[in-house]
């Protein structure tokens, strides 16, 4: 009987973390796109990639225990938006955005938080918050941390807790806030 109700307890345990690993990739092309995501658990991972036209991805990520969250999310062009967030230690994003009216609202929440960010063209804004100990804003293939190059660039960052921060601006109409803060 104790060796039916061990086997039993495993097995549950095994569906369990099973059923926490979630895993998304999504690819879009043309017209209207839109994607809103919301994963719960450990070893979430979401890859968005948006090439189009009014592109639009709104995710968020909760994570209470384990490894955080993932997130590899990459839009081309026109009217492009991200809205993202993640709870839990250890979130890692890129965003990516190349063409047009792109924006990005990016939150990070809890320790060791890990964001990288280009955008390329036209009317670019970031705005980043990170909430928690030794959060990164941070390069991608030793680019500068936060890129953007382009014409109306606006970079709003919060950081509280341990900081590291590295901003490339290369357009017209130039803006960067930085707040960094300890508890």
């Amino acid at each position: 009987m104790k060796r039916f109700l061990i086997s039993l307890l495993m097995t549950f345990s095994m569906g369990v973390l099973y059923a926490q690993q979630n895993e998304v990739s999504l690819s879009q092309k043309g017209e209207n796109n839109g994607t809103r995501l919301t994963q719960n658990g450990t070893f979430s991972k979401v890859q968005a990639i948006q090439d189009g036209e009014t592109n639009t991805i709104t995710l968020h990520q909760h994570n209470h225990s384990g490894t955080g969250p993932e997130a590899f999310i990459n839009q081309k062009g026109d009217l492009n938006d991200v809205q993202a967030s993640q709870t839990g230690a250890g979130n890692y994003m890129t965003i990516s955005q190349m063409g047009n009216g792109n924006q990005v609202m990016a939150i990070q929440e809890a320790a060791e938080n890990k964001l990288s960010l280009i955008q390329d063209g036209n009317g670019n804004m970031a705005n980043i918050m990170q909430t928690g100990g030794n959060n990164v804003l941070m390069g991608i293939n030793g680019d500068a941390s936060a890129r953007q190059i382009g014409t109306g660039n606006q970079l709003f960052l919060n950081q509280a807790g341990g900081h590291t921060v590295q901003v490339y601006q290369n357009g017209i109409n130039n803006t960067i806030t930085i707040n960094q803060s300890n508890p």
